[in-house]
């Protein structure tokens, strides 16, 4: 993670977007597959890239933390893994406001 955060900031401004959680009732195994996808897994890599990104003080759209508390059957797939439509609309949202946060007044 450190070296795709590394290469990312070598390019161009950088903007880390975490995750967002998932039903892992649905993932454990994921569809017809012996690939496990876990809720638990998925909380400690994003806490792993926020102390990354910490370290370099950049910044992060926390939607692992953003969505915790919220339904996630209102706003994933039948899958449990992919956003539904109105998933997409949540981060699009979301990712909007913090950019207009971010640069307000500039």
């Amino acid at each position: 993670m450190e070296t795709l955060v590394d290469r990312a900031m070598a390019l161009a401004p950088t903007l880390i977007l975490t995750g967002f959680p998932f039903d892992d009732s649905k993932t454990t195994p994921y569809l017809d597959t012996n690939w496990y996808y876990l809720r638990s897994d998925a909380k400690r890599y994003t806490q792993t890239l926020k102390d990354i990104c910490e370290a370099r003080s950049l910044s992060v759209l926390d939607y692992f933390e953003l969505w915790e508390s919220r339904i996630l059957d209102e706003l994933l797939a039948p899958d449990g893994l992919h956003c539904n439509p109105k998933g997409h609309q949540l981060l699009f949202e979301q990712l909007r406001d913090f950019l207009e946060m971010a640069y307000k007044g500039t």
